[in-house]
């Protein structure tokens, strides 16, 4: 339903942000280039995983938007969640400035 939409609104020459929380569909690709898209990322301390690795497989996107997760107990829980978000934020910055894309870090992500 949303490709219908996206498609009904470019052919109105309306442009469409899209927002997505995953890598690109290829759907996307084939419509107008006129189109925005972006990608949410969030990085927990729950999974080890390198922030590096998935900047690169989004860095088609834009704009890019981190921030921490919300309403999880176990998040918080850990003593060093804030360094943590501090911490990856900025390579969020440094990554999006390197390759001239906008990214948005969430209010109350940084400390």
């Amino acid at each position: 339903m949303s490709l219908a939409a996206i498609q009904k609104l470019n052919a109105a020459d309306i442009r469409c942000t899209v927002l997505t929380k995953g890598l690109q569909p290829i759907e996307l690709v084939e419509q107008s280039d006129q189109n925005e898209y972006g990608i949410t990322l969030i990085t927990p301390n729950l999974i080890q995983q390198n922030l590096s690795e998935i900047l690169e497989a989004v860095s088609f996107t834009n704009r890019i938007i981190f921030g921490r997760t919300n309403y999880n107990k176990e998040i918080s829980a850990y003593s060093k969640h804030r360094a943590f978000y501090n911490e990856q934020a900025d390579v969020v910055i440094q990554f999006c400035n390197e390759r001239d894309i906008d990214y948005h870090i969430k209010n109350g992500t940084m400390t």
